[in-house]
């Protein structure tokens, strides 16, 4: 990938899901609909390739809309790996209680699976105004 990609504002697409990125440290996501687990890889790929060379970045994450979230897809989530020197927060808006369970299980799972991997981490949140004053406190206070 080139630079190009990673122009702030810019919008790429992955089926119906759509990611963007806000200067200086965020990776936006829109789930709508249902997501495979090629789409999510796809979509990991490229937030990895992003966030290369940084230590700490936020995912935002409109989840109001996605649909069904296929095994293949918690497989992708549970093999996701992320260096031990990257702190990724994870800022989820608009999840339903199942979208919200499901997480929960996932993020679990991957703490009993593998202890000594450092894990990012995930916050719920209602609107997405909620989640950007979330991440400018967590900017302001070091984490």
């Amino acid at each position: 990938m080139n630079s190009l990609d990673f122009q702030v504002g810019a919008r790429h697409h992955f089926g119906t899901h759509e990611v963007w990125i806000d200067a200086p440290d965020i990776f936006g996501v829109r789930l709508t609909g249902p997501i495979s687990g090629d789409e999510l890889h796809s979509i990991l790929a490229f937030q990895h390739e992003w966030a290369r060379d940084k230590k700490n970045f936020f995912a935002l994450c409109d989840v109001s809309k996605v649909g069904d979230v296929a095994p293949s897809t918690r497989k992708v989530l549970n093999q996701r790996t992320l260096g031990s020197n990257v702190n990724l927060v994870n800022v989820l808006y608009g999840a339903s209680f199942a979208i919200r369970v499901l997480a929960d299980m996932v993020w679990r799972a991957r703490k009993v699976l593998r202890p000594n991997d450092r894990s990012d981490e995930v916050i719920f949140v209602a609107t997405e105004e909620e989640a950007r004053s979330l991440i400018e406190k967590r900017r302001k206070s070091g984490g």
